[in-house]
């Protein structure tokens, strides 16, 4: 296993890298404490920081599935997006209650969701096609593509 770099446009890319991270704790801490990298120890992790990580992870694993379920290809998802954004943010709500420590972070995901959702609805062909979920409730979405209505 190799680690994750992140990218800093991409929230499952910082998923992915922290979570490579835990996996790699213990080869980690062996690498920091060998002798020829005895440089690079100041750079390692204290057990609550370990604990802060496993946290954060949870809060980007919320995110990630989220765009994982956007992500379908069987039928239309961008009707699905702004039910999507209100579930994550309510989940994102509800860590901040658990997790007072990840209120800062989950507060700038929120800000960060908070913006991406007022500038979809600046593009009129986003506001009509999300507004499909109105108007062809999800379970029918494939009934409708197949007869061309609501795609």
């Amino acid at each position: 296993l190799e680690v994750i770099l992140d990218v800093d446009v991409c929230w499952s890319s910082t998923h992915f890298m922290i979570e490579r991270a835990l996996v790699l704790r213990e080869a980690i801490r062996q690498f920091l404490s060998m002798d020829d990298f005895q440089d690079l120890l100041h750079y390692s992790l204290l057990p609550d920081k370990w604990t802060l990580l496993e946290l954060m992870n949870e809060v980007l694993e919320i995110s990630h599935a989220f765009q994982q379920q956007l992500s379908a290809e069987k039928r239309p998802t961008l009707c699905d997006a702004i039910p999507s954004f209100a579930a994550m943010t309510s989940l994102w709500e509800e860590m901040k209650v658990r997790h007072p420590v990840l209120v800062p972070a989950i507060k700038a995901g929120l800000k960060k969701l908070s913006d991406y959702v007022h500038r979809t609805l600046e593009v009129l062909a986003y506001v009509l096609s999300m507004g499909m979920c109105i108007f062809c409730p999800p379970y029918l979405t494939d009934i409708f593509s197949q007869l061309s209505i609501c795609t």
